[in-house]
């Protein structure tokens, strides 16, 4: 539907008494007044045909709005809940306007403007009760408005916070229609405005009610929230097949997928808030920190990811690079036992120990795994023990190099070495394991995000399971504690405390000298939590 105007003939009241006839808009004298009534009513019926669309779109969860659209809607802010905005920067010493000469920065007779004005008068108020969004414009009247506000230039709207921010104060626009509220004794206590929506969105919650709850899947009304919940119930009616589980992905990132059966990838470039890949059909914005994977004259189809934001890992005996991946960690959940913790099987070549013969003359050789002492001990005695049952074998007779084996394995017909997260795949989790990679710095701002990973486990056939492997980028912060500070060039102290669980502690960076601990005058104290790692030189 058109979203400019006039947007029908129902916003045209002569168009509307043309239809009539002639009657009407030539011999009636009134005709004006009958005019503007059809044109009231034009757009009654306009938000009718418009709530008969959205029921349509009711039927099916591909189709369901996120929103309800009111054509036409009356807002009221009160002034006791307007809260000023002047600025944040500075917002102590910082004036608008003339300067009166007490700061040095700012000598007197300095006009300070904001925005390119002398009095930023910026006012913030909380959205009306469902109201998330709007889009177009603010007026003071629906017919024939004497003024406009417009989004992006007038006013603001932070859909997450729920809040409106206007640029200029409209409790003081004389245009703006006000009325006074009065106490029980006939005093004024406050003020109220109102002012009109153009085709405002409102959250219903009609994804949640007709399809998210059935699910137990709740969040905030959004694209990425209709996407979950398609996703979800496609692999509850289709199965989980890897297109079901990339759309699942793509929506709790907040990164779009390909969406064309096929298109070409004609620039790839970004802009202050995003990077665009822009097709012959299509544009796509991924985050500014993700790294895009397609590459110009790409020819890309449908279901295929475009960053590096997540990806779908098989580890099976036809998938042996696992270079991209440290270790694997095997929880209660994988290995049956009275173990306290995981166990840690590390990507990497490690000696393979051989043990002797135990009681019942089998040989026995381990590597190393992680995890508690006592939980290794143990997994080590189940090894041993599971391959002496019936029709079984030991871990040193599987490894056993000779063709034609006789007896038990010795040091010289077993490797040297194993990588311990290698076996485990091949031979214990086999086909039944994938690894979902994410990279959450490329999520989208306003993504469900991580916690959404515990909902597959619903959806995943019951003899396979998934790992998720957050790639996370370690940011080095290096203190040079070298310099020794003197009388002209001062140097630096790194006071570093233990934090013990949920008792915060403070890391400060003193200026060497000075006559009292944290007094440094080029920066103020923080608090952080970091992993500290020493190296000496």
């Amino acid at each position: 539907m058109s979203v400019g105007y006039p947007a029908a003939d129902y916003d045209r009241g002569y168009q509307i008494l043309q239809a009539l006839g002639s009657y009407w808009t030539n011999i009636f004298q009134d005709n004006d007044k009958l005019r503007e009534h059809l044109r009231s009513t034009g757009q009654m019926q306009g938000q009718i045909y418009l709530n008969t669309l959205e029921t349509i779109a009711y039927i099916s969860r591909l189709t369901v709005p996120v929103f309800h659209t009111e054509n036409w809607h009356l807002i009221t802010f009160k002034r006791s809940d307007a809260l000023s905005l002047p600025s944040i920067y500075r917002a102590d010493d910082l004036q608008y306007g003339p300067q009166d000469g007490s700061n040095p920065e700012r000598e007197a007779g300095f006009i300070q403007t904001y925005a390119g004005t002398d009095n930023p008068g910026i006012v913030e108020l909380a959205l009306p009760d469902s109201m998330v969004d709007a889009p177009f414009t603010l007026q003071n009247l629906v017919i024939f408005p004497s003024k406009t506000w417009v989004n992006g230039i007038d006013y603001e709207v932070d859909e997450v916070a729920k809040r409106i921010k206007f640029r200029d104060d409209p409790f003081t626009d004389p245009m703006v229609p006000r009325r006074d509220i009065y106490d029980a004794v006939g005093n004024i206590t406050d003020m109220e405005i109102a002012l009109w929506v153009y085709r405002g969105q409102f959250d219903l919650r009609d994804i949640y009610s007709r399809f998210g709850q059935q699910i137990d899947i709740v969040l905030e009304s959004s694209e990425d929230y209709k996407g979950l919940v398609n996703a979800m119930w496609d692999m509850f009616v289709l199965g989980p097949a890897t297109s079901s589980m990339y759309s699942y992905l793509a929506a709790l990132t907040g990164v779009p997928l390909i969406i064309g059966p096929t298109e070409t990838v004609e620039v790839v470039s970004a802009d202050a808030y995003s990077k665009l890949v822009i097709t012959n059909t299509t544009v796509y914005r991924v985050p500014l920190l993700a790294t895009v994977s397609v590459s110009v004259g790409d020819v890309v189809s449908a279901g295929q990811e475009i960053c590096d934001a997540f990806q779908i890992e098989e580890l099976s005996s036809a998938n042996t690079d696992y270079s991209w991946l440290p270790a694997v960690g095997l929880s209660k959940s994988f290995i049956s036992g009275p173990y306290m913790a995981e166990l840690q099987f590390k990507n990497t070549d490690v000696a393979l120990e051989y043990l002797g013969l135990d009681t019942d003359d089998k040989a026995i050789v381990q590597f190393a795994v992680g995890g508690f002492p006592g939980d290794v001990e143990f997994f080590w005695e189940f090894v041993q023990a599971a391959g002496k049952l019936p029709g079984q074998k030991t871990l040193a007779e599987l490894l056993d190099q000779r063709t034609n084996p006789v007896g038990q394995p010795g040091p010289l017909n077993l490797p040297t070495t194993i990588n311990p997260m290698t076996f485990i795949l091949n031979n214990v989790c086999k086909n039944n394991l994938f690894v979902i990679r994410v990279k959450p710095a490329a999520f989208d701002t306003d993504a469900p995000g991580l916690s959404m990973f515990s909902r597959l486990r619903k959806v995943v056939p019951p003899h396979t399971t998934y790992i998720v492997f957050v790639d996370t980028e370690l940011q080095v912060e290096e203190v040079d504690l070298s310099q020794v500070g003197d009388e002209n060039e001062p140097g630096a102290e790194e006071a570093i405390g233990l934090f013990h669980g949920n008792v915060a502690t403070t890391d400060e960076a003193d200026e060497v000298g000075s006559a009292v601990p944290g007094s440094a005058s080029y920066g103020d104290a923080s608090i952080y939590a970091r992993p500290v790692s020493l190296t000496c030189a």
